[in-house]
């Protein structure tokens, strides 16, 4: 069979492979420009600079190819790409623009991804495939593959891992709901079908998925969402009060609250008084930020290391009041998502080097030896509301972490039937953009991850200011959950706790469920995602 073209630069295979990427970047490109025609000239010239790379790296490409781009650089004018967004309504609104985008380029992209499909890739030398490696599928987020992490094969996944996984499950701890079906049964049947790497292949319940949800029932969804629930409790009357002598949105205003006396009278204690402190301090940092000329706030390009720390660096400082519960901030290394890669090396295993965990933006972390992560931060550049795909690499990363910390919390808890009060923290920012997910085990083997509330955005102008009272007032809640994480940690085996945890019976009852240690499966992951 004679060997057809392949591309020499990888960058005309990268660019067709990255279709959808281009998809939702023209979306949320649009989305957050408002669609002005100034925007779509600026789009437009994106897409000239982009013909103009496929020329250049195609030069050696058939002449159909070739013919393809050269035909897209000279037949699409600025006016008849501007026309595809007016033509059917004058008085355009946001999500029109975004189908008519998605009409006017990324069609083409698509078709350009055919063609190369058809015309571009040589075969390769076929493999042997050992039993081990057979039944794999791509990778994916929450509900689209990704396919540019492990090379040009794509990003695949054990199915014979995952069934080993399954087998090793006790059935009796299985998470049976009011209807009789068993989450965990409804949960592998449906991985089992897939052809791309999900979070359910390693039974992470996610509660804003709709692909999942639609699994159960309404009543059975209410069940899973509302068990052992993750409870926010409201913050003491005076700190709230505090907060919201700062609801101003102007600098003179700001200013004046930030001189005022702090509300607490006499010696200053700090455990007691420290939220107080951070409060102002943060207000202060972020006026910083408004009074600059210009402010960096209203800058869309921004770093991603500008939101992270010049931005939420205020984070840093949230636990500064809670004795032995320390932040560590920086590019660091999961220990759990390590020892996780790493549990099945041999102790005279020196032919490669350990795997490491996942990296990470910032910890919170529970002073011990080894310390006890108990809640993550995650921080990208932008964000895209779950659609574009940094956006769904973002979000599934930290529902990775989570479960690789939870698995490990839970398995060194001493108070066992505190199991499934358990709750860590998990906060992505994503430019101005802050969102948490909690993880939690409520039954069974299954780990949920939810939200719980909106997304919180840092005011673009000085007149904003007060919303972003509800940041400052969401991170002191969430500070809660993980002070009550670590006192749970901290608790000894009480009367309930029996380690005979070896018992195989079904529990007879809540109380005596709640005696046996939540082991969870490992994470599902393929070892090209590991980075």
């Amino acid at each position: 069979m004679a060997e057809r073209w392949r591309p020499r630069d990888s960058r005309l295979s990268r660019f067709f492979r990255d279709v959808s990427w281009k998809k939702w970047s023209v979306s949320s490109f649009l989305v957050e420009n408002d669609a002005s025609s100034d925007k779509i000239g600026e789009l437009y010239q994106r897409f000239r600079d982009d013909m103009t790379l496929l020329s250049e790296v195609s030069a050696d490409a058939p002449a159909e190819v070739k013919d393809f781009i050269e035909g897209l650089s000279m037949d699409t004018s600025k006016s008849s790409f501007m026309a595809e967004f007016h033509a059917t309504n004058t008085q355009i609104t946001t999500r029109d623009a975004v189908s008519s985008a998605q009409v006017a380029t990324c069609n083409l992209y698509a078709a350009g991804a055919n063609l190369v499909a058809e015309a571009s890739v040589a075969p390769r030398k076929p493999k042997k495939i050992s039993a081990a490696a057979k039944g794999k599928g791509k990778a994916t987020t929450l509900d689209g593959p990704t396919e540019d992490r492990a090379g040009e094969d794509g990003s695949d996944f054990d199915l014979e891992e995952f069934e080993k996984k399954v087998e090793g499950l006790d059935k009796d701890r299985f998470w049976k709901l009011q209807s009789g079906r068993c989450v965990e049964n409804i949960i592998v049947e449906a991985a089992r079908k897939m052809q791309h790497l999900h979070i359910l292949h390693s039974l992470i319940v996610y509660t804003e998925d709709k692909e999942t949800k639609n699994l159960f029932t309404e009543e059975e969804w209410k069940e899973i969402c509302d068990t052992n629930p993750v409870c926010l409790t409201n913050l003491p009357e005076d700190i709230l009060a505090y907060l919201g002598s700062f609801k101003h949105g102007s600098v003179q205003g700001l200013h004046d609250a930030t001189n005022a006396s702090y509300p607490f009278q006499g010696e200053y204690v700090h455990h007691l008084h420290w939220d107080f402190r951070w409060v102002r301090t943060a207000v202060e940092t972020w006026l910083g930020l408004y009074c600059e000329v210009p402010s960096p706030l209203t800058k869309t390009d921004q770093n991603e290391s500008f939101w992270r720390n010049d931005v939420f660096g205020v984070i840093n400082s949230l636990m500064r009041g809670s004795p032995n519960m320390p932040v560590v901030h920086g590019e660091i290394t999961l220990a759990e998502s390590a020892q996780r890669r790493n549990q099945h090396r041999g102790l005279f295993d020196s032919a490669s080097r350990n795997e490491v965990g996942f990296k990470t933006d910032g910890l919170f972390q529970v002073s011990d030896i080894p310390p006890a992560n108990i809640g993550v931060v995650e921080a990208g550049k932008t964000f895209g509301n779950n659609t574009d795909k940094k956006s769904k690499d973002d979000s599934v990363k930290l529902m990775n972490e989570l479960h690789d910390m939870l698995r490990v919390r839970l398995k060194n808890l001493q108070a066992v039937d505190r199991s499934r009060d358990l709750v860590l923290v998990g906060h992505l920012i994503s430019g101005p953009v802050l969102q948490t997910m909690y993880a939690s085990s409520p039954g069974g083997y299954v780990v949920r991850i939810g939200q719980h509330h909106g997304t919180f955005k840092v005011a673009s102008t000085i007149e904003g200011f007060p919303n972003n009272i509800r940041i400052l007032t969401h991170l002191l809640r969430t500070k809660q959950l993980l002070v009550k994480a670590k006192r749970i940690m901290e608790e000894l085996p009480s009367d309930l706790d029996s380690e005979d945890t070896a018992s195989t019976s079904r529990p007879t009852s809540p109380l005596e469920s709640r005696k046996r240690r939540v082991s969870l499966p490992p994470l599902q992951e393929h070892p090209s995602k590991r980075r």
